[in-house]
Formats: structure tokens, sequence, C-alpha cells
């Protein structure tokens, strides 16, 4: 129900857009339906993508909170390829 539950958190965020707890929860569920499809790349990369999005409205609403966003950042960079974005959070990746 990740699909189901990426279009609830994003509503959530435009009712509230300063609540990093549904940017957070939207990253969530984008995150996990690019590692339900990590075998077909085509497919995930928006995924991740759009995880990295919403992950990075969480940190500029919540950066004092890098339990919201510094892992997942880390992860979904280095998990889609990109090592030298995902040095940038490797402090988070703990």
């Amino acid at each position: 129900k990740n699909t189901e539950a990426l279009e609830w958190f994003k509503k959530a965020a435009e009712v509230n857009a300063e609540n990093p707890e549904s940017w957070a929860g939207a990253g969530n569920s984008a995150w996990k339906l690019a590692r339900d499809n990590q075998d077909n790349k085509a497919k995930a990369k928006p995924f991740y993508d759009e995880a990295i999005q919403h992950y990075l409205k969480v940190k500029e609403l919540a950066p004092d909170k890098p339990e919201l966003w510094g892992y997942f950042l880390y992860a979904i960079y280095n998990n889609s390829g990109n090592t030298k974005e995902a040095a940038n959070y490797k402090q988070y990746s703990k």
C-alpha cells in the first residue's frame, strides 16, 4: 500500500506544508517504492528522485532533526549510485 501511502502523505503535506513529518512520510513511502523496484532501475529512479525531494524539504523545515532526513538522504544517494552526494550525509549513516 505504499503507493496509497505516498499519495496520502503528499495530501497531508499540501494541507500543512510546514509539517516535516508529512514530508518525511512521503519520502519514506517513495523510498520504499524505489527499493521495491530496485531490480528495475528505470522504474526505481523516479521514486528515488521523489524521495530525495521530500527529504530535502524535511531538511529545510527541520534542519535540527537529522533523524528525519540524514540517514535517508545518505542511503538514497548511495543506493542510487550518487556516491559523491552520499558523502555529504555519511555522518548520518550510523
